[in-house]
């Protein structure tokens, strides 16, 4: 996950791709690296938004013969990712009947201690694979040849491309007992909708399924950012907001601002008319004097740009044990983003007195939606205090960084989301065993 991101140590001569190779090398150096660097593998030639058509009404069936009801959704927040699926509830027990959503073939079988567990993958013949997941036995055919290159391959854990003829299925035939193998917390199962020629992962919930929803979106909070400065090197201003007859409106209803340059971002979260969890906002949508700006949507996320959700959210307010913020603006690092601009990348430019109206469209798959109106003013304030020590780095530029004569580093171009100055502070080691200094680079709230 980290190619383009190498230290350098002067002493050593060693470049390390990973700085978990740093560890196995203490006795050459020792090195503290507070902020980590998510960079991605490679561009990706396609585009975030399928073509019109793509999703199918009525293509597929739900997996389980029981009333829908979701733990978790597509697009909902998690630590370092989105949640690529949906979580389907099976009333807290094992060894539910799991069916396919649609004619095909099984494509794929993986079994792992943690991650998907025992999961089946099946290609249909739309250019869709659905993938189920934390499975517990597979139907007695299909688990008797997995047992059998199991024991050929040495391995209980298998990542098994089937030959497309061997296993044909049909919509609604029984694959699987539901389970909670894997990364499960708890038996459910994990469902999933993806372009098979491109490994994308679509929203399930815009399928059509028979899951019922007339709730809206819950808006708890409002954040203002001074985009003069990171996103990285402020704390925003955390504004209360109140539900009325109308929708939410904030407290106070204008927020004057001492920055020129300002953007925005909320904590919501969605329920389902059968479920009382708080699963994830599919779309939000920011407007500046009726006119749209900019907008996130939670249609099709890829694997591979998943870990951008540091780029979606503030990520300092939640390393610092705050609540999960959206911005509905895009950070210049933030590649095959979820956003789409319209006028503008969510950074509103101010004039001295204006005031403006803002409204926020938080909607869910369903189209139940949560409208945020409130007006914001500019007013000048004094120059604040002189920014922080370090090197100012830049998002999409390579940067070098100048430790010491016996330390330097440097982050590849696609290293930050945001601008960030990356402090370096170089110590005696406390611990006898350890030759080298010290060298502590960066911050823990810088992602």
């Amino acid at each position: 996950m980290l190619p383009y991101n190498f230290l350098f140590f002067h002493g050593s001569r060693t470049c390390f791709g990973h700085t978990s190779h740093i560890r196995t090398l203490m006795w050459k150096v020792s090195i503290t690296l507070c902020f980590f660097l998510f960079a991605l593998t490679g561009f990706h030639s396609f585009a975030q938004s399928p073509p019109s058509g793509i999703y199918p009404k009525g293509y597929f069936i739900k997996p389980l013969n029981i009333p829908a009801s979701l733990a978790g959704n597509f697009g909902e927040l998690r630590p370092n990712h989105y949640h690529m699926g949906l979580d389907f509830k099976t009333n807290r027990v094992e060894n539910l009947q799991v069916h396919a959503a649609a004619d095909g073939y099984i494509a794929r079988i993986k079994i792992e201690s943690f991650g998907f567990g025992r999961a089946i993958y099946i290609n249909h013949p739309n250019g869709l694979t659905t993938v189920y997941a934390h499975l517990n036995a597979f139907f007695p055919e299909l688990e008797k040849y997995v047992k059998q290159q199991q024991y050929r391959l040495e391995s209980w854990n298998v990542y098994l491309d089937i030959p497309a003829g061997m296993f044909p299925v049909k919509k609604g035939q029984f694959i699987a007992g539901s389970g909670n193998t894997g990364g499960s917390q708890g038996p459910h199962l994990h469902f999933e909708i993806r372009n098979t020629a491109m490994d994308t992962n679509l929203n399930p919930l815009l399928f059509g399924f028979p899951i019922a929803d007339n709730i809206p979106p819950v808006i708890q909070r409002l954040a203002v950012y001074d985009r003069n400065k990171s996103t990285y090197e402020q704390s925003p201003q955390l504004i209360a907001v109140k539900k009325t007859a109308n929708g939410y409106i904030t407290v106070p209803s204008t927020i004057t601002v001492s920055s020129d340059k300002v953007s925005f971002a909320v904590t919501s979260y969605d329920a389902q008319s059968a479920s009382p969890n708080h699963n994830g906002v599919f779309q939000g949508i920011l407007y500046d004097n009726i006119a749209e700006v900019i907008r996130f949507t939670m249609d099709t996320i890829s694997y591979y740009d998943t870990r951008y959700l540091n780029a979606h959210i503030d990520y300092k307010t939640k390393a610092g044990g705050g609540p999960y913020l959206q911005h509905l603006s895009e950070l210049p690092g933030y590649i095959n983003s979820i956003y789409r601009q319209q006028k503008g990348n969510g950074v509103i430019r101010l004039a001295e007195g204006d005031v403006r109206d803002i409204r926020i469209e938080i909607k869910d798959a369903d189209n139940n939606m949560a409208v945020l109106r409130f007006k914001i003013r500019y007013k000048k304030a004094p120059v604040g205090p002189a920014p922080a020590a370090g090197k100012m780095c830049y998002p999409l530029m390579v940067n070098v960084g100048e430790g010491s004569e016996d330390c330097e580093f440097y982050i590849g171009e696609r290293g930050l989301y945001d601008s960030a100055r990356i402090t370096y502070r170089r110590s005696a080691s406390t611990n006898p065993a350890v030759v080298s200094a010290v060298h502590t680079i960066g911050s823990a709230h810088i992602p």
